[in-house]
């Protein structure tokens, strides 16, 4: 599921623009591991290759379409109880925005730290699992995405 995206997709752009991904793809890593774990797998190139992305390489959220999941809310603010929320539904994911918004990571659960929440993530850019706020600093925000009844 983890593969650092600076290791591969190095020609791959985001929808027509001039973005690659090593360059602007978390968020589309991010949307691929998303896909995992709804059972209707893209890979990044695949991700990468829809309608989703602006000329400048944005993502215009309300594009985004899965089989078995859609996207529900961006949140442009730290909010750690919809969050929590969106995560103990077993039918939520959550894209966390972090690293004074330069960076795209999935969330996997809320952690207790002794500086309070924090949560588990699975990072793109590296390949592994990280603490959120301990590996970044800070959340500016977030994506909401539910499973399709």
């Amino acid at each position: 599921m983890l593969i650092p995206i600076q290791t591969q997709y190095h020609n791959v752009k985001l929808g027509r623009s001039k973005a690659t991904v090593p360059r602007f793809g978390c968020l589309a890593c991010t949307l691929s591991m998303l896909s995992e774990l709804f059972f209707c797998y893209q890979d990044v190139p695949m991700v990468a290759s829809h309608p989703w992305y602006a000329l400048n390489g944005d993502l215009i959220w309300q594009s985004v379409a899965f089989p078995n999941f859609r996207f529900v809310q961006r949140i442009r603010v730290r909010n750690d109880v919809v969050v929590r929320s969106a995560l103990a539904n077993p039918n939520g994911g959550v894209a966390l925005n972090c690293w004074n918004g330069k960076h795209w990571i999935l969330a996997l659960k809320p952690v207790q730290t002794r500086r309070g929440t924090d949560f588990l993530c699975a990072d793109p850019l590296t390949g592994r699992t990280c603490l959120a706020l301990a590996t970044y600093g800070n959340i500016t925000g977030s994506a909401l995405f539910e499973r399709k009844i």
